[in-house]
């Protein structure tokens, strides 16, 4: 498993993508309540991110049958390299832009759970083919232990930080440790999801190419058959 070079690069770039919206996840109401100062409509404001999140998910599978699943994974990833540091200038009381901003960003996650599934579907397709073994489980449950591992990753890195440089959810925060907030729901998440997209730029597996393996696959279970 670990010497598919494919299968490796979208553990990664999964990993990566989940690590950066974990970060988000983890600091987000720290971010919505002492940053936005939103802290009694932040369930309606969610509305906005899961609303958009299902609503594009259609979208980004017409998009995909159209281009290519790696293309279209690309683009929504772009999409949150873009998105992300606009949440710095959110000011505090900004309720419009806030919903905005993350309306924006369910956008992008609807991309990227859906595509995500299916890119390794089929990548334990082709390695479930080519050694003509029952592999699948193997490989999604390193699949999943990745996601919790990343999931507890960005926690416990996250809030630790922030108490580090200073900020105290309980008591009287400067203007700079507010900023720090800001700042650590900003940065680190565009990293990841920076880096992502450069990891899955090297996925060999187009649309394409996908076809052309099963072809292949196909002709040589009919000539075993025959």
């Amino acid at each position: 498993m670990f010497k598919n070079g494919s299968f490796m690069l979208l553990f990664f770039g999964f990993m990566l993508m989940s690590l950066g919206t974990g970060w988000g996840s983890a600091v987000f109401m720290l971010f919505a309540t002492y940053v936005v100062e939103a802290e009694g409509q932040t369930q309606a404001i969610l509305l906005g991110y899961f609303g958009a999140n299902i609503l594009s998910l259609p979208v980004w599978v017409a998009v995909a049958q159209r281009i290519g699943k790696k293309q279209t994974w690309i683009i929504g990833g772009i999409l949150f390299v873009v998105v992300t540091p606009t949440f710095l200038a959110i000011e505090p009381g900004d309720l419009t832009t806030f919903f905005i901003c993350l309306a924006a960003y369910g956008v992008a996650g609807g991309n990227f759970g859906a595509l995500s599934m299916s890119m390794k579907a089929d990548v334990i397709e082709i390695a479930a083919r080519r050694s003509n073994e029952n592999i699948a489980g193997s490989y999604i449950a390193v699949w999943s232990l990745g996601q919790k591992m990343v999931a507890a990753l960005a926690l416990g890195m996250a809030l630790p930080l922030l108490e580090l440089l200073g900020f105290d959810p309980g008591g009287n925060n400067s203007p700079a440790e507010i900023q720090a907030v800001a700042y650590m729901y900003v940065l680190p998440p565009w990293l990841f999801y920076a880096i992502a997209v450069v990891v899955i730029w090297r996925y060999p597996i187009s649309s394409t190419r996908l076809a052309r393996i099963r072809s292949a696959f196909d002709r040589r279970d009919s000539r075993r058959s025959q």
